[in-house]
């Protein structure tokens, strides 16, 4: 009728219909920055977007954390679409929630170089590559080795200095003896 005019849809918004009658927000992990006939983008490889109808690539589309990929996925919504690099796991504190792939610890790596200890199933990925020693989750989301069995010794420092890349427990040798603080003197 008489008044009827075709515009597209404005700065983040898109139209999904064949007929278009009204424009919808772009989706969480898309934006589109300008008044034109065409889909939101997707937002690139290793970002993610949470919030519908961004209106920028900078504002829609937030970076993984160092260390961390979406493998080559576009248009990926939320941050656990970012997968910590094979030699690395993702530790998420537990007060502000952030996200920070780190360094798997000397002790934490099977023979062939794999992070064990950033398994789901923790228990059944030590159990599967047979890994020395008892590892805990600390509150800002990294692993600290706890204990080693006999004829270990945990090592966490370098220099004095607590080290959280090269914790292990390493083998005594042959001619060591462990001394146990609490029953040896």
């Amino acid at each position: 009728g008489a008044g009827e005019l075709c515009v597209p849809c404005s700065r983040g918004l898109e139209c999904t219909a064949d007929t278009c009658v009204q424009c919808s927000a772009c989706q969480p992990g898309t934006f589109k920055d300008s008044q034109e006939p065409r889909p939101c983008t997707a937002c690139p490889a290793n970002t993610y977007g949470i919030l519908p109808g961004s209106t920028s690539l900078q504002t829609g589309c937030l970076s993984c954390p160092v260390r961390s990929t979406t493998r080559g996925a576009t248009g990926s919504q939320g941050s656990e679409a970012c997968l910590c690099l094979e030699d690395f796991y993702l530790a998420v504190n537990e007060l502000d929630r952030v996200r920070e792939c780190k360094r798997c610890p000397q002790g934490g790596l099977s023979a062939d170089g794999k992070c064990v200890i950033a398994s789901e199933n923790l228990m059944q990925a030590l159990e599967r590559a047979s890994l020395v020693g008892e590892w805990a989750r600390q509150a800002d989301g990294s692993f600290e080795l706890q204990s080693c069995p006999p004829g270990h010794e945990l090592v966490k420092e370098v220099l004095g200095v607590f080290s959280h890349d090269t914790q292990v427990c390493r083998r005594c040798q042959p001619w060591e003896y462990i001394l146990n603080s609490q029953t040896d003197s």
